[in-house]
């Protein structure tokens, strides 16, 4: 039996055997080699376009789609639920407090609290969700909600802030992470586009952290 690895960046991804009596002459060996060869550059190819577009649509910190993906799956949804009725729940999450952590526990700690907040809101959402990281501190999901459904954005905060609380209960840090919330459901489909729903769910979010800022000056 001969035996070839194939790698990616030095890692092992698989190998190719071929029994001795499948090579009896040289060139078999050569074609049996080149093969190899060929399949090593696929698989590489493969790996590599797999990892490009994982980075064109998904933050690489916290494994949530980026602001390009964000659009790009959103538009899909859309546009699978042109002739369907229901409605959708668009919500602007902004991190409390990240600039505290970050000055006083290190900037480790502040993408710590930045991860926690995004699988929060993967645990929050229903399966529809699509969650994303605006930049920084700063977060858009959005639900689709099928006709007869019943769901608000109210269910959507209490698990979010649900998760939070136990991760802050359980990880033994020193600071607490927490989030203001701003949430908007439309119809569907709906009559503004996109940003403009965005802007209604951002004014709520702000408006409530403008609230928690008069009490606490570390927000």
């Amino acid at each position: 039996m001969m035996i070839w690895s194939h790698f990616f960046n030095k890692e092992s991804i698989g190998y190719v055997a071929v029994p001795y009596w499948g090579i009896q002459t040289k060139i078999q060996l050569i074609t049996a080699e080149r093969l190899c060869q060929y399949l090593s550059q696929t698989f590489a190819y493969t790996r590599n376009r797999q990892k490009l577009e994982f980075l064109n649509f998904n933050d690489l910190m916290t494994g949530i789609h980026n602001r390009r993906g964000f659009y790009h799956f959103f538009a899909i949804q859309v546009e699978k639920r042109l002739n369907t009725k229901g409605y959708m729940i668009l919500h602007s999450i902004d991190m409390d407090g990240l600039k505290y952590i970050n000055d006083t526990f290190g900037h480790k700690e502040g993408d710590f609290a930045i991860k926690t907040l995004a699988q929060g809101l993967l645990a929050a959402g229903n399966d529809t969700l699509i969650a994303a990281r605006f930049g920084g501190d700063e977060f858009v999901a959005v639900e689709f909600i099928e006709e007869g459904e019943v769901k608000s954005g109210t269910q959507f905060r209490e698990k979010l802030l649900e998760y939070l609380g136990r991760i802050n209960q359980t990880s033994g840090k020193e600071y607490k992470i927490g989030c203001s919330i701003g949430s908007h459901s439309t119809e569907f489909p709906p009559l503004m586009n996109v940003d403009q729903i965005i802007a209604v769910a951002d004014e709520l979010m702000y408006s409530e952290k403008s609230h928690k800022k008069r009490s606490s000056p570390r927000l």
